[in-house]
C-alpha cells in the first residue's frame, strides 16, 4: 500500500475519532444545560385510586419530580404533604394523578 493511501487512512480515522469527542462533549454540556433549566420540584400523586371521603394518609402519597414551568398554585407540593394528611378527598382522584387543592372541600384544608 503506498504511503499517501496509508495517510489518507490514518488522517480519516484521526478525523472522526475528533469528531466523535466533540460530539460527545457537546451532548454532555447541552445535557446539563437542559437538566439545569427544568428546575424539577416536588409535587404529590396518588399511589392508587381514592373515592371521595377517603382519608389521605402517607401510603396514599408519593412525591415526584415535575418541570417548574408546568405547576400551577393548583398542584399540592411535596412541602405541603403534611397539610394534606388526615383530611378527606371531595372528588375522586385515580393512581397516578396530581393530587391539586380542589380536591378538598374549602374549610378543611385551604390553599396556600
Amino acid at each position: 500500500m503506498s504511503p499517501f493511501i496509508r495517510g489518507i487512512g490514518v488522517g480519516l480515522f484521526v478525523s472522526l475519532l475528533g469528531a466523535g469527542t466533540f460530539g460527545a462533549v457537546m451532548t454532555r454540556k447541552y445535557l446539563a444545560k437542559v437538566d439545569q433549566t427544568w428546575r424539577l420540584e416536588p409535587a404529590l400523586l396518588l399511589t392508587h385510586d381514592v373515592s371521595p371521603g377517603h382519608v389521605l394518609t402517607a401510603v396514599d402519597l408519593m412525591e415526584t419530580g415535575i418541570p417548574r414551568q408546568f405547576l400551577t398554585t393548583a398542584w399540592v407540593l411535596g412541602p405541603d404533604r403534611t397539610a394534606v394528611l388526615g383530611k378527606a378527598v371531595t372528588v375522586p382522584v385515580e393512581k397516578g394523578a396530581p393530587l391539586l387543592w380542589t380536591s378538598f372541600a374549602v374549610s378543611s384544608c385551604p390553599a396556600p
